[in-house]
């Protein structure tokens, strides 16, 4: 097996990362989402030829595994999830069906990932909390920041099942405690805090649901948007269905994703009232530039998160536009933005 790397230059230029793919005969690769769905958008035979694509980061956009998988039915797509703080890895999921929201899967050998709740408790099938991941590739904390390792970073007894929040309280975890936890015979372990929302499927998979505290990356940066996820006291304002055909798609798109009946939905209602988060919101911009070929910024939807708000955006994004020009794939905002 040969090791080929190239340079931020072809990585970033579709052609050039499809004939370097074929010049080296690369029939693996590992890249990240946000990549995977600008290069799919540009060419989707830059996938060609190879036996396993590996993609980290960030859950990739459904529909777009759905058209490499339709287009290559014999290439192994493999989502690999986990923080650098747990050695980058800790869950794995083999796509190997049809998705409307893919699972990150289950612990790889040697992790550990538990769902709990604010109390501490651990979550059923089914029912949301935070993510937590731990197991041998768990980090000991940060260097020379113990204010910040003991927010991230917890013990967790294996025997009793339960937190020890204390450990905050502490403000940071000592050589002597660390050498304890590693030895193999103690019952506690070191958990990192995630800071996403998710779920344990029937199947043993895992669903991730958002970020806990609604934290989005844009071009790799940290920030936090502020949602109203409370529904008003007030009197309900009259429900009024789509009223023109753009309306009427972004409504299906909605349905798509959030699960619910078209004809319920109206143009005033709340994306992320109905279930919606900004893992989904992502997958909402790729359906609307699917549909409209224009980049919907996520920044904009966030202030006015309703079908007549996208509505609204997409017209004025239209009218701007001129008509002879498509903007490239690699400027499309949406896949920049990472949960």
């Amino acid at each position: 097996m040969q090791l080929c790397m190239v340079d931020n230059t072809i990585i970033n230029d579709p052609s050039l990362l499809k004939k370097s793919l074929q010049d080296n005969g690369i029939n693996i690769i590992r890249i990240t989402s946000s990549l995977f769905n600008r290069m799919i958008q540009a060419d989707i035979e830059i996938f060609d030829g190879l036996e396993y694509l590996l993609i980290g980061g960030d859950i990739p956009d459904p529909s777009n595994i759905n058209r490499l998988r339709e287009q290559f039915p014999l290439l192994h797509i493999i989502l690999g999830y986990g923080p650098a703080e747990n050695t980058t890895f800790s869950i794995a999921h083999v796509i190997d069906g049809e998705y409307s929201n893919v699972p990150i899967g289950k612990p790889i050998s040697n992790s550990t990932v538990y769902i709990f709740d604010r109390f501490g408790h651990m979550q059923p099938i089914g029912i949301s909390g935070e993510l937590w991941v731990g197991g041998d590739g768990s980090a000991r904390g940060y260097l020379n920041d113990p204010e910040l390792t003991a927010e991230r970073f917890i013990l967790f007894n294996k025997e009793e099942f339960s937190l020890n929040f204390e450990l905050n309280e502490k403000s940071e975890i000592s050589p002597e405690s660390l050498a304890g936890i590693l030895n193999t015979e103690n019952t506690e372990e070191i958990l990192y805090s995630t800071g996403y929302l998710a779920r344990w499927l029937e199947n043993g998979n895992i669903e991730l649901l958002g970020r806990v505290d609604y934290h989005v990356k844009i071009r790799g940066y940290r920030l936090e948007k502020e949602l109203s996820v409370s529904r008003s006291k007030k009197a309900s304002k009259s429900r009024i269905a789509p009223r023109n055909e753009n309306e009427e798609k972004i409504a299906g798109i909605w349905s798509e994703i959030l699960g619910r009946p078209i004809d319920e939905l109206c143009i005033e209602d709340n994306f992320f009232e109905l279930g919606g988060h900004s893992l989904k919101a992502t997958i909402l911009a790729a359906r609307v530039h699917e549909l409209f070929n224009v980049n919907l910024p996520l920044g904009e939807f966030f202030k006015s998160p309703t079908i007549k708000g996208v509505a609204s955006l997409i017209k004025l994004i239209m009218k701007d536009k001129p008509q002879s020009h498509r903007e490239p794939d690699q400027e499309q905002e949406y896949e920049e933005i990472i949960l």
